[in-house]
């Protein structure tokens, strides 16, 4: 803080951060990569960080990939690609889990997400568009 003010913001993990104007107003949105767990939890999130004269504040995150090894003989994950067209982030890719010890896949399904970012970096979660599915 200086004189009473936010003028910085970690965001843990930061690969990456992209400008976007939204409205009068810039919103970073920002990549993040996290390791938990002792390294048997990572994953990636974009998280959206809103730009004003009155400093910096953190919005919401739209996860990413993920993969939790955690789970006994089992571990699940969730990859894809994202695309960020203007306000707009879409996430398509595949959830999956498989066995642990020959690698076979138990279980997949597709995801198709789309949230919406807002110029005070708040996120919403849209219904997948037709084309999105």
């Amino acid at each position: 803080m200086r004189a009473g003010r936010v003028t910085s913001l970690a965001v843990d993990g930061l690969v990456d951060a992209r400008p976007m104007t939204l409205g009068d107003r810039t919103v970073l949105l920002c990549t993040s990569r996290w390791v938990r767990a002792d390294g048997n939890l990572t994953g990636g999130e974009l998280v959206a960080v809103a730009l004003g004269s009155e400093g910096p504040s953190r919005g919401g995150v739209v996860p990413l990939d993920r993969v939790d090894a955690r789970g006994g003989g089992q571990v699940s994950s969730r990859t894809g690609s994202v695309e960020v067209s203007g306000e707009v982030v879409r996430f398509a890719g595949a959830e999956r889990l498989v066995d642990r010890a020959t690698g076979a896949e138990i279980e997949s399904r597709p995801v198709a997400e789309r949230y919406r970012i807002a110029a005070d970096g708040r996120v919403t979660v849209e219904p997948a568009a037709p084309k999105d599915k």
